[in-house]
C-alpha cells in the first residue's frame, strides 16, 4: 500500500463525512424553519493527510505501506461547518478513523 511521504503530509489537508452524520444533518435541516433556503457545509472538521492515515490503514489491515515523497503545494480541502452547528445544533459524530475502522470491521 503506498503512502505519501512528509511533503504532501504536511501541506494538504482534507475533510471526511459518514452517511450517518449527512442524514443526522439533513434531518435536522428538515426540522428547522429557518434552514429552508439556506446552505450548510457538514463535514466532520476534523481535518487528516494522508501521511496520518495510510499508516493508520495500514496498521488495521495488517498490511505494509511504502512512504513516498511527492512534492506538491498548499492545498486544503476543508470547510467549515460552524454555521450548521450553530443554526442546527449539528454536531457530528464520526471522523475518518471512525470510517477506517468500520471498513475494515
Amino acid at each position: 500500500m503506498p503512502a505519501v511521504g512528509k511533503s504532501m503530509a504536511t501541506s494538504r489537508l482534507f475533510g471526511s463525512i459518514t452517511p450517518q452524520d449527512i442524514a443526522d444533518a439533513a434531518v435536522l435541516a428538515l426540522e428547522k424553519d429557518a434552514a429552508v433556503g439556506e446552505a450548510y457545509n457538514v463535514g466532520h472538521g476534523d481535518p487528516f493527510n494522508f501521511g496520518e492515515m495510510i499508516p493508520y490503514m495500514a496498521d488495521k489491515l495488517n498490511m505494509p505501506y511504502v512512504r513516498l515523497n511527492i512534492p506538491l503545494g498548499p492545498y486544503h480541502g476543508l470547510t467549515s461547518n460552524a454555521k450548521a452547528r450553530a443554526q442546527l445544533g449539528y454536531a457530528p459524530k464520526y471522523g475518518p478513523r471512525d470510517l477506517i475502522d468500520a471498513a475494515v470491521s
